[in-house]
């Protein structure tokens, strides 16, 4: 019988890459017949990160500077170098090694939330194929995921991956006493940095949020604290140059604003935040949160491809919310940090980002470790009840 579990759990992760790998060879030849070079689809334009990505391949193939806007550009330049084929599917085959990375992440940091010793063992492998296939159901369904993996040749699959090990590992270094796991945490964050900055920056906040809730079980206090504390960095700091992002915040507001001005595309919030008082700013930046979260809203709907998004990624992800906040006294000291991750990371993305589309790719940084956390409450939820009545039936019997 458990041999037969285990064998359900890798098929169902072996029709997870088929259709991940399927979809990256088939776009890749239709790309190519289409004279897009394998990069991305023809409705995608000029405009698509690939292409930028792509020319940067080529102008270090034949001995010209490289624009490093991450590790990115040169990472994959030297890895088509190293190869000896100059073709994008080499990318396309390195960014797919990514997804699996990310996928491994994801299953080890599932499988950490999942361990409980209230649960008996016998369940353990029945608790591993439930988890393991909600998970896989998530993400062959993940839509932005989908694309962001397979349309185009896109960096954020390594950073997402590296965000998932990144808290991974600070769950074992944290809360389970494993401080070796530091040695692997300083690699992960040095190319979680190099991938995308300010999601090193936002995971160094979260990181001092939840030494500072650890110490203090009033947890609101520290809320609280925060809110003052960014009032009076707004208003009195706002122009201060933060390290590493090497911005103020009125660069990075006026940067976002000047995207929206510029911009004026249909999957706009129209959003500013560049307000002239806290209060307004707030406002504003509630809703931002709120629109990165879970947008596209009902109301701001104006495409087909927004329709898609909102069925298969905003309702099911709301409801995924208010499920967690119903059963918020259920969180383990694991769930809570790994929220907290994804919480942070949600509220970066919530200042600098206004468009829906650019949302979706975004967010999946914090979706995935969120997601995780509900697929591990609702498999303990249901297995310490049939663990219970397991544990009950012997009584039952022997008073017969």
């Amino acid at each position: 019988m458990e041999r037969n579990k285990i064998y359900r759990i890798s098929l169902v992760y072996q029709l997870l890459f088929l259709e991940y790998s399927l979809l990256t060879i088939g776009i890749y030849f239709f790309s190519k017949s289409k004279g897009m070079n394998g990069i991305t689809l023809p409705f995608a334009g000029g405009g698509d990160d690939g292409f930028f990505y792509w020319r940067q391949v080529e102008s270090f193939l034949n001995g010209g500077q490289i624009i490093d806007t991450s590790i990115y550009p040169s990472l994959i330049s030297r890895i088509v170098a190293f190869v000896g084929f100059s073709d994008v599917f080499v990318v396309r085959i390195f960014n797919f090694f990514g997804f699996l990375l990310l996928v491994w992440g994801a299953t080890l940091l599932l499988r950490r939330l999942s361990k409980s010793e209230s649960i008996n063992k016998r369940f353990d492998i029945t608790m591993l194929l439930y988890t393991n296939t909600m998970l896989v159901i998530f993400l062959m369904f993940y839509l932005s995921l989908l694309t962001t993996v397979t349309l185009s040749i896109y960096r954020d699959v390594w950073i997402y991956f590296f965000y998932i090990l990144s808290i991974y590992l600070m769950n074992e270094i944290m809360l389970n006493q494993r401080t070796q796991m530091i040695f692997l945490l300083v690699p992960s964050l040095y190319f979680l940095g190099g991938f995308r900055t300010y999601a090193l920056v936002a995971f160094l906040i979260a990181t001092a949020l939840i030494i500072f809730m650890q110490s203090d079980r009033n947890h609101m206090k520290y809320i609280v604290m925060a809110i003052i504390a960014f009032s009076f960095y707004y208003t009195f700091f706002i122009d201060f140059q933060v390290p590493i992002v090497n911005m103020s915040l009125r660069n990075a507001l006026d940067f976002r604003q000047i995207g929206l001005e510029t911009n004026m595309g249909g999957s706009n919030m129209n959003i500013n935040l560049n307000q002239p008082n806290i209060f307004l700013f707030f406002l504003n930046y509630m809703y931002s949160f709120l629109g990165n979260l879970v947008g596209p809203f009902p109301w701001g709907i104006n495409s087909f491809t927004q329709i898609m998004v909102f069925v298969m990624e905003s309702i099911p992800m709301i409801a995924i919310l208010i499920y967690l906040v119903i059963n918020r006294k259920r969180l383990t000291k694991n769930e809570i940090l790994t929220l907290t991750y994804s919480l942070v990371w949600m509220g970066f993305i919530a200042l600098s980002n206004d468009n829906i589309g650019t949302a979706t790719r975004l967010r999946a940084t914090g979706w995935i470790p969120m997601v995780v956390v509900f697929i591990s409450v609702i498999n303990r939820k249901i297995f310490k009840s049939k663990n219970y009545q397991m544990e009950i039936l012997p009584d039952s019997n022997q008073r017969k």
